[in-house]
């Protein structure tokens, strides 16, 4: 795998909890390691203090819209090299 194409972390996160840490970690390590990673976030669910946790470590977060055609669009259009 190239080190350019996006790794995409997919999870449906309302508040902190053992996968966000998980996650936050593992993307933490990969982008120091040279890869692009990003974390999807399902849907919106309000105030969430683990995208500040995100970006304070360098990691893009970015919410879709709650429905699989949106998780097929945004995949179609960007084209990960893979979606954990």
């Amino acid at each position: 795998m190239n080190r350019s194409e996006p790794l995409w972390h997919l999870v449906d996160s309302s508040a902190i909890g053992g996968i966000e840490s998980h996650i936050a970690l593992l993307a933490d390590c990969q982008r120091r390691a040279g890869f692009e990673v990003e974390v999807l976030l399902y849907q919106e669910h309000g105030e969430n203090p683990w995208l500040q946790q995100l970006a304070d470590r360098g990691v893009h977060a970015r919410i879709l819209g709650g429905s699989f055609s949106s998780i097929r669009k945004t995949v179609a259009a960007a084209r990960p090299a893979l979606v954990h």
